[in-house]
């Protein structure tokens, strides 16, 4: 998937998960081939589990998993409960590719 510093940019800006920010590699960016369903999100945040969360904005879906990504049973069902595929990136990695995006 392709998307523009301007998009990138606008990913940052509209996390709704600031404070999260401090522990990068529990903060998580998906982005969406599509806008999902709004039945399709509530199907989601249903799946959530402990102190999980989840909001999508658009074709961005963000994840805070602060017990750990790894241990989550989310990610592997996004896609086959949003019906759409997506790309998922770290915090860490969101800032370090926007730094890339700003140095070109």
């Amino acid at each position: 998937m392709i998307v523009s510093r301007e998009d990138w940019a606008r990913l940052i800006k509209r996390n709704p998960f600031p404070e999260a920010v401090s522990e990068p590699t529990s903060l998580h960016a998906f982005v969406l081939t599509d806008k999902p369903a709004k039945e399709s999100i509530a199907a989601l945040e249903a799946r959530t589990t402990g102190r999980e969360r989840i909001v999508v904005d658009g074709r961005t879906l963000y994840f805070q998993a602060p017990d750990g990504f790894g241990r989550s049973r989310l990610p592997p069902a996004i896609d086959r409960t949003l019906k759409v595929v997506s790309t998922a990136r770290n915090w860490r990695t969101v800032e370090a590719l926007m730094g890339i995006a700003d140095e070109i």
